[in-house]
């Protein structure tokens, strides 16, 4: 890991919060909240491990453009070690992030993906909270919660049941 760390240069530094962690075959790992810093020097150099190491740092990179630029990298690697970082992208309110996730969310082997949520309910649940939160701020006027992308993706990992939706009280009309 520390070729990743080194190629990121000399002015990084993390959010002092961390999400709760995950856990990934047995392994504690901390995703930083955010990743902050402005040098995005070439990685050519280190292999491609380091390179996946280097996309989930910078994939919690504070600046949107950044992020979804590791998506690639970490759709196409599909490792057990990554997923927790594109389930976190889905959590968070960057809709060109999440319809690129959704785009290539089937590729990811199932048995990755059940693994993970039997290891990480917490982490599951946290993430449908957020997309509901995300929803509820800022797309409820003009989407229902059914179609945005990243409760599409929930939906394809299979996290996302019918009863996970916020019911809508069925107004009655006054009588009097």
């Amino acid at each position: 890991m520390i070729p990743a760390v080194d190629s990121l240069g000399d002015d990084w530094w993390t959010s002092e919060d961390f999400l709760d962690p995950v856990t990934v075959q047995g392994d504690r790992i901390e995703i930083p909240v955010r990743l902050f810093g402005t040098d995005l020097a070439s990685a050519k150099t280190i292999g491609s491990k380091a390179k996946l190491v280097r996309a989930c740092l910078l994939s919690r990179h504070h600046d949107g453009f950044v992020r979804e630029a590791q998506l690639d990298r970490l759709l196409e690697a599909t490792t057990d070690w990554s997923l927790p970082y594109v389930v976190q992208l889905t959590g968070e309110y960057v809709v060109e992030i999440h319809e690129k996730i959704l785009a290539q969310i089937e590729a990811i082997p199932r048995a990755l993906v059940d693994e993970f949520a039997a290891a990480n309910p917490k982490f599951i649940a946290k993430t449908k909270q957020r997309v509901i939160s995300y929803w509820f701020c800022y797309h409820r006027e003009k989407i229902e919660l059914a179609d945005l992308a990243a409760c599409q993706i929930l939906d394809k990992l299979g996290w996302w049941r019918k009863r996970d939706l916020p019911q809508r009280k069925q107004r009655q009309k006054w009588r009097g």
